[in-house]
């Protein structure tokens, strides 16, 4: 192995959130509790056809009627452009360091995409094995028969292949998340490495806005389905919000480096907190689906506030703490095993309906990922410590 090989292989930062500089804080605060309101928005979507059997609409205004979060299959945007940002600044910290090492950077491109997506890789195989496992058996009971074609089909979808078109059937059911959130960075990534100052000013956001413009004027929605009989949609969608995330990286650490005055504080806070508020408005009513391009700009805004930190609760204790972190990291199990507990209770309880079998789905969802949470933790440390 030669000198370049090593310093291609060691040393690859990982991509926990940096507040700001100097700050030792690896995680935002906001952004964390946001992980877990966005994915509980997204089970609540899901509950609404297996045990409400339609759309819930709880009360009609003038304007539109208020839903049992109707829109929320849009809150995986907010994952997709965090999953950008994420990705931007874990290539900026690679940068800084290949150039304390005095390495060429552009010969590491293969072997750090490569690692960067393994190691997005790796904390979903726990939780994977934890939920894929008791959905294989529970299927094998409900059609009283071992069908061979029916787990054949869901092999993609247990190695994170399932948008690549192979075969789009799932065993978790969200897992076609994962799967798009993987192709997108393995094409952008050494994109990124390569151009980043170039990427994350000007082509991400120009080809980030082209994607969601392109998918709303030919469909009036985000949506998902095929395109063209290429390729799936969320690939388009994918790639474009990844890149959305790229330049909002780009965006909030110029507007760290800004001293805003307090009115200016201000007005950026109450910007950041209107725009959340719109968004999760929009979520949970029967507006038009042609408002999707819109939310996901105002997406892209309040996330680049969120880390710029920069309005008047940029740094409160109110949100950086580990209560929000916490939250933050229940966020992924929820969104994993929301399928599996859905339709385990279905089969466990196929008679309940309505709010009580709601309550018992969102009660068991966070049982679910905080014992599972655990588990994996525990398993983590139980590894390194073998390791050492």
């Amino acid at each position: 192995m030669n000198n370049a090989d090593m310093v291609c292989q060691r040393d690859m930062p990982n991509d926990g959130l940096m507040a700001s500089s100097g700050n030792k804080r690896r995680r935002v605060g906001k952004i964390e509790l946001l992980r877990f309101l966005f994915g509980i928005s997204i089970v609540c979507f899901h509950l609404n056809g297996p045990i409400f059997g339609h759309f819930v609409i709880l009360r009609e205004t003038q304007a539109f009627g208020i839903t049992f979060f109707r829109h929320a299959s849009q809150s995986v945007e907010f994952f997709f452009l965090v999953s950008g940002y994420l990705m931007a600044a874990s290539i900026d910290r690679r940068l800084k360091a290949l150039a304390d090492k005095g390495a060429d950077p552009d010969e590491c491109i293969p072997q750090d995409t490569v690692s960067f997506v393994l190691h997005k890789v790796k904390p979903l195989i726990p939780y994977m094995v934890l939920y894929a496992t008791p959905m294989l058996v529970i299927h094998a009971f409900e059609d009283g028969k071992f069908d061979p074609t029916w787990y054949a089909l869901r092999l993609p979808s247990l190695v994170f292949l399932e948008k690549t078109g192979t075969n789009d059937v799932t065993v978790l059911g969200t897992d076609w998340y994962i799967s798009t959130m993987l192709l997108a960075m393995a094409v952008l990534y050494p994109l990124c490495r390569r151009y980043k100052d170039m990427f994350t000013h000007v082509i991400a956001p120009v080809a980030g806005l082209v994607g969601i413009g392109f998918l709303m004027q030919r469909d009036g929605a985000l949506g998902s389905g095929t395109l063209l009989g290429i390729t799936h949609k969320c690939n388009i969608r994918g790639i474009a919000e990844v890149s959305l995330g790229c330049a909002s990286y780009a965006a909030a650490k110029w507007l760290r480096g800004q001293d805003p005055s307090r009115r200016t504080k201000a007005v950026l806070g109450a910007t950041e907190l209107v725009a959340y508020v719109l968004c999760f408005t929009y979520l949970c009513t029967d507006l038009p689906t042609t408002l999707d391009g819109t939310y996901v700009l105002l997406l892209v805004l309040a996330i680049t506030l969120s880390f710029a930190q920069c309005g008047l609760l940029g740094y409160s204790v109110i949100f950086e703490n580990k209560i929000c972190d916490y939250l933050g990291a229940l966020s992924l199990p929820i969104y994993l095993n929301q399928y599996f507990v859905i339709h385990t209770l279905s089969f466990v309880l196929p008679k309940m309906r309505g709010r009580y079998h709601c309550a018992i789905v969102m009660v068991t969802c966070l049982f679910v990922a905080v014992v599972s949470l655990a588990l994996v933790n525990k398993f983590n440390r139980f590894r390194t410590e073998k390791r050492s």
